[in-house]
């Protein structure tokens, strides 16, 4: 996938953080989970810079489940212990969103999902390679139509969110006001709380 995994992330982290959406800090806990939608992908970085694209990024640990749960089981005592429940309900979102992005991987690729005791890549299709440029096979798959749904169903989720929305335009007017203060950013503060 190429465009659906932050986008899911969102809707999944939405869903998951309901209990949370009176909290001050809900925009960051919600950035938690899309980051986390998009983490197994970092590889990349290893995959073109050091790596030489030797070896398929699928084959890294960041793209291997039982080493996210492994992560998990190690740091949710610690967590709970130094940041208590929030700490942990942020971690199990970190894991949960890590782990759609590889069951997004899985439709139209594949992932070691049985790994250490099957070292086969599971996935639900292949994608043929047709074209000479590798992006065009996903691109004019029929799996491709599947990330434009989720795309589009997190796009209209967000913008009929008014109030997540005027919490994002808050926050970024308090960013933009502790960078350079101005009357006329304290009467846009003023005109969002009066909204809210």
């Amino acid at each position: 996938m190429f465009i659906a995994h932050m986008p899911a992330g969102f809707l999944l982290a939405r869903r998951f953080l309901r209990s949370e959406r009176d909290n001050a800090n809900y925009l960051k806990y919600l950035l938690v989970g899309m980051i986390a939608s998009i983490a197994p992908d970092f590889d990349l970085a290893y995959f073109y810079l050091i790596d030489g694209r030797q070896h398929p990024h699928h084959s890294y640990w960041t793209h291997i489940p039982i080493y996210w749960v492994a992560i998990y089981a190690i740091l949710v005592y610690p967590v709970y212990r130094f940041f208590d429940r929030i700490g942990v309900k942020l971690l199990s979102l970190f894991l949960i969103c890590g782990l759609l992005h590889m069951s997004l991987d899985s439709i139209a690729s594949g992932i070691k999902w049985l790994y250490p005791f099957n070292t086969q890549y599971h996935g639900i299709w292949r994608i043929p390679a047709v074209h000479e440029w590798w992006v065009a096979n996903y691109l004019f798959h029929w799996t491709f139509l599947l990330e434009l749904l989720i795309t589009v169903t997190a796009a209209f989720t967000f913008l009929r969110d008014r109030r997540l929305l005027n919490d994002i335009r808050y926050q970024l007017l308090v960013w933009i006001y502790q960078l350079r203060p101005s009357i006329r950013l304290l009467r846009g503060l003023a005109k969002i709380n009066r909204d809210t």
